[in-house]
């Protein structure tokens, strides 16, 4: 998880917690270990179903996305993935499924 923490002159603070990075989830739901280190090597694959769960998770649980079109996000996943060495595909079984709780993330 990723936290926002704010510290203030009168010994006060404030935090934000954050969902995981999108690269996180995209090796999770892969099967993937570790990234591609080159340009155009691929290392696994992501189905476009898997992606669209992905932008889903984001758009809910991430504030900076939350005015960013569902289109979008899947967009910039998407890229994401592509630099990371994953091939987009239509129909690819799942290796784990993302599981994110909800409920107390705000």
């Amino acid at each position: 998880m990723r936290v926002k923490l704010w510290a203030f002159k009168d010994r006060t603070y404030s935090f934000k917690i954050k969902p995981p990075p999108t690269s996180w989830m995209l090796k999770r739901a892969s099967g993937v270990n570790v990234g591609a280190a080159e340009i155009e090597t691929n290392v696994g694959m992501i189905s476009i179903k898997c992606i669209y769960e992905i932008a889903k998770i984001k758009k809910e649980l991430d504030p900076d996305l939350r005015n960013v079109s569902l289109d979008g996000i899947c967009s910039m996943i998407i890229a994401q993935s592509r630099g990371m060495g994953l091939r987009v595909m239509e129909n690819v079984e799942h290796v784990e499924l993302i599981a994110v709780k909800t409920k107390g993330i705000r």
